[in-house]
């Protein structure tokens, strides 16, 4: 159990901790500091960074197949019923 600990505690404090603070701090350089030097509102920071985030997921799916996938196993599932 011992093992276990120290492996989990391995991975959370030096993988995934340094990780998220990384990208963290390279979405904040890309992304926020940009818009707070121009002076933009924070409206304008939150519709910015919503519309790249929806943006970023409708290309992810796609490049996934999500509605092709989604397509194939509603037709299965019809065809089951």
């Amino acid at each position: 159990m011992e093992m276990l600990n120290r492996l989990l505690d391995w991975l959370y404090f030096d993988v995934i901790t340094p990780l998220f603070r990384v990208v963290g701090w390279v979405l904040s350089l890309v992304f926020i500091r940009p818009l707070a030097w121009l002076h933009t509102p924070i409206w304008l920071h939150v519709a910015v960074l919503g519309t790249i985030t929806a943006v970023f997921s409708l290309q992810m799916r796609h490049l996934l197949g999500v509605d092709e996938k989604v397509a194939r196993f509603n037709a299965m599932f019809a065809e089951k019923r």
